[in-house]
Parts: structure tokens; C-alpha cells; sequence
């Protein structure tokens, strides 16, 4: 017996094959393929509201195909169209599920192939001759007996789950907003449930709106998910396409999220998405890139495109524009934005005995692993005087999907405060203002 925990990320998916003792027996990725719709979330609800096909192209969905808010709300032939979207989008998500479930049991698969007696013998190698063509072998899940893999837990952000199970989006498309929740979210149909028929798929709920059960997971795997002392912050930023940022004060959970974007990913840079936030740190400290954002042209390692854009040649290999810079300052303003709205409305509903400071930071995701704690402060995503506080936790929604495979419950100890951060009073004035690339 075998179980699956998911994280289902806008951009990747990554997996980890567990034994009937828990045990993490393999990890897996792959391309989330609803990219096809869109890089964020923003641009796959508009697929799903419009009637847009794979690649983006508007179909043919009647006079009442639109983008924008209203978009989730149809009737008639549009209606039938984002459904045929909404079916498209979910079966493209199961679909990247099994890529990366495919790929974990290649890793088992051929470690029991190795292990095997004789495995590497001549005798034990299929006979081929010019005019036999070698047989196709199966896929590693057809060569999987299905009925062992008896659990399935899902982790990904709100509009992940919604699409993973063909739920309604149009409570995240107009105010007041509202992500699909229990029942909504039953996985009963699609690529996934038909090659595993008999397992237990759970998707974790969202904590809110744009909250979803990734940061559930992420809270459940950093121990945010129970209570602690009233005087003490713990903080949990989730960096990713989503970032979603969860503050535990005593028994209160503050979350939000921040519409980063994938400029954190690294995608066609040639970066990993870990080494983006160096990269960006080092064209500072070289002098090549202004805390302003903008690229010196001066600089012996800057030159200016065809096009009139100017690039750093940070090496042969990467070559990064100022386009990729824009983009990464504004999504480091926007987490840098949530992270001290947040702080501030916990210090108004706290006593007055609440420390200035968290006790605890840890950066979650793909993005930040790796990254070095003075990396964080020297670009002004977080304080400078934090730097001792500051852990790097990798995937943390895996991790507490993890945890759930194996019997743990995400339950959330406490009450939940959700901040919506576009509500917020001078939201854009302040997200201008923390565009400044520098410690602060």
C-alpha cells in the first residue's frame, strides 16, 4: 500500500511517493500543464470566464464571452463553453499529476529492477533482431498495480483546487470573494480518478479566498496550525506565482496572499528559481542594477538590445533584462507589501505586549530555499533586523501534505483573520513605495 502527497503549483507540480510505513520512497516534478492557459492564476480564471483554449485564444463562446469581473458568471452558449474550459483545465491538472506521479515510479521501479536477481543479464534482455521491432514497454503506472496506492492529498493554492476538480471559479473572479470549500472540492472525475479508481483523493480546502491549501499544508508542516503565546509572532511567507503569507499570534491565524507572478520562477532565464533572488542581489552589489530597479548602461557588464532594452550579462549562459528585473521588483514589493500589512493589523488586534519583532520567519517554497538569510534583507523583502530569525524550509505544502498522507490532521487551532489586502487604504501608494531594492 501506497500513498501520493501533491503540491499542485501554478507553475510545477512536485510529488512524494510514500510506503505503507510512511516512509518517503521517491519525489518527482513536472510542468504544470494548464501553463498552456496561462503563467498565473489570473489569466487561467479569465481562460475559464472567456471560453479560452489552450494557448490562450478566445473561442467562439456567443456576444456574452468576456474577461474581467462577471466572467465566472454565464448562461447559455458561454455557459457551455466554460464548462468545456473548466473540463480542459481540470483534466490538463490530473494530467501533470500523473506526469510526476509517472516519473516518482520510474525512480522506484527501477530501483527494484536493479535490485533485481540477474536483472543486468544477457539472458534477462529482451531478443530483437532487424526485423522485429523491440516491444513498446508500458508506462511505469501501467506497470503499477493501482489498488496499492490507497491515498491521494492534494495541496495548491485556491484557484489550483478549483480547477483540479472542475469546481465553480466564479466566487474568485468578482467580490466579495469566496474559494470553493469542502464538498466543492471532491476530486470524482477526470485522468486522475480514472487511473486510480478506489483511492481516498482529498484536496485540502483554502484557508480564504486566495489562502489556499497549500498554505493549510505549509502551516500544518512549520506548526503554525496550533496555538502559541500571546506576546509572540511566528511568521510563514510561502514565496511563490501565489505568495501567501500566514502570521500566528497567540490564538489567531492572520493570512493574505500577494499576486507576485512568475518572476520569482526564474522561467526562461536559464536560472533556477532559487538562484533568482541572488542573481538579482549580486547585480546590486556589483553596480550593475540601481536600488530604483533600473539597469545601469554604463556598466561595463550592461549593454542595450536591438529592441532599445538594456541587459546584465551576469555570464555567458544568463543574460537577464531589464523586463525580468521590472517584473521581480514589483513581486518583491508585493510580498514585501503583505508581509508589513499583515504585521500591522496583528499589532491592532494584539495587546500591547506583543514583541516588535517575529520570533520566527520561515520562507517557504521553491524560490527561497537555499537563498541566504542576508539575501532577504539586502534586497528589502524583509527587515534588516530579522536576519537571526530567518529559516529557509523548502516545500513546506509537500511536506505537510506529507504529514496528512500519513495521518495527520490540517485542521486549524484557533480563529482564522483573513486580510484583503486590495481593500486595504493606499494599498497601491505603498506597493510604489516598496519597489526600493534595499535593506531597510
Amino acid at each position: 500500500m501506497y500513498s501520493l502527497a501533491v503540491d499542485m503549483g501554478t507553475t510545477t507540480v512536485e510529488v512524494a511517493l510514500l510506503g505503507a510505513d510512511g516512509r518517503e520512497l521517491a519525489r518527482a516534478t513536472a510542468p504544470n500543464r494548464q501553463e498552456s492557459w496561462g503563467l498565473d492564476v489570473v489569466t487561467r480564471l479569465s481562460a475559464v470566464g472567456a471560453g479560452a483554449g489552450s494557448g490562450g485564444e478566445a473561442a467562439s463562446a456567443g456576444s456574452d464571452a468576456k474577461v474581467g469581473p462577471g466572467a465566472g458568471v454565464r448562461t447559455g452558449a458561454g455557459a457551455e463553453t466554460a464548462a468545456t474550459q473548466r473540463d480542459a483545465l481540470r483534466n490538463a491538472g490530473q494530467d501533470s499529476i500523473l506526469d510526476a506521479l509517472d516519473s516518482a515510479l520510474g525512480t522506484v521501479l527501477g530501483r527494484v529492477l536493479d535490485t533485481a536477481p540477474g536483472a543486468a543479464s544477457p539472458q534477462n534482455t529482451p531478443d530483437t533482431t532487424p526485423n522485429t521491432p523491440p516491444p513498446t514497454p508500458p508506462n511505469n503506472a501501467e506497470r503499477y498495480d493501482t489498488a496499492q496506492l490507497t491515498r491521494v492529498v492534494i495541496a495548491g493554492n485556491s484557484v489550483m483546487a478549483a480547477l483540479l476538480t472542475g469546481a465553480d471559479t466564479a466566487g474568485l473572479v468578482t467580490a466579495p470573494y469566496r474559494a470553493p470549500m469542502g464538498s466543492e472540492l471532491i476530486l470524482n472525475t477526470g485522468p486522475l480518478r480514472e487511473a486510480y479508481p478506489d483511492a481516498d483523493i482529498c484536496v485540502l480546502p483554502p484557508l480564504a479566498a486566495f489562502v489556499g491549501g497549500d498554505a493549510r499544508a505549509a502551516a500544518l508542516a512549520c506548526g503554525l496550525n496550533q496555538t502559541g503565546a500571546d506576546d509572540e509572532m511566528t511568521l510563514l511567507i510561502d514565496l511563490g506565482t501565489n505568495a501567501e503569507i500566514l502570521l500566528r499570534v497567540g490564538d489567531t491565524l492572520h493570512v493574505t496572499s500577494a499576486a507576485a507572478g512568475p518572476a520569482f520562477s526564474g522561467r526562461g532565464k536559464r536560472l533556477l528559481p532559487s538562484e533568482v533572488l541572488t542573481a538579482t542581489a549580486r547585480a546590486l552589489h556589483e553596480g550593475a542594477l540601481h536600488p530604483d530597479g533600473l539597469l545601469d548602461t554604463a556598466h561595463p557588464a550592461v549593454w542595450v538590445a536591438d529592441s532599445g532594452v538594456a541587459v546584465w550579462r551576469m555570464s555567458e549562459r544568463v543574460q537577464l533584462s531589464q523586463l525580468f528585473f521590472r517584473e521581480l521588483q514589483l513581486a518583491i514589493a508585493a510580498v514585501r507589501v503583505a508581509v508589513d500589512e499583515l504585521l500591522a493589523a496583528a499589532r491592532c488586534l494584539s495587546p500591547s505586549k506583543l514583541r516588535s519583532t517575529p520570533t520566527q520567519v520561515y520562507v517557504a517554497g521553491a524560490f527561497g530555499a537555499g537563498v541566504a538569510q542576508h539575501i532577504f534583507t539586502q534586497l528589502g523583502l524583509l527587515p534588516r533586523d530579522w536576519e537571526g530569525s530567518v529559516h529557509t524550509v523548502g516545500n513546506a505544502a509537500l511536506a505537510g501534505a506529507e504529514l496528512v498522507a500519513r495521518g495527520a490532521v490540517a485542521d486549524i487551532e484557533g480563529s482564522l483573520h483573513y486580510l484583503d489586502l486590495a481593500a486595504e487604504p493606499d494599498f497601491g501608494k505603498k506597493l510604489l513605495a516598496a519597489t526600493v531594492l534595499a535593506p531597510r
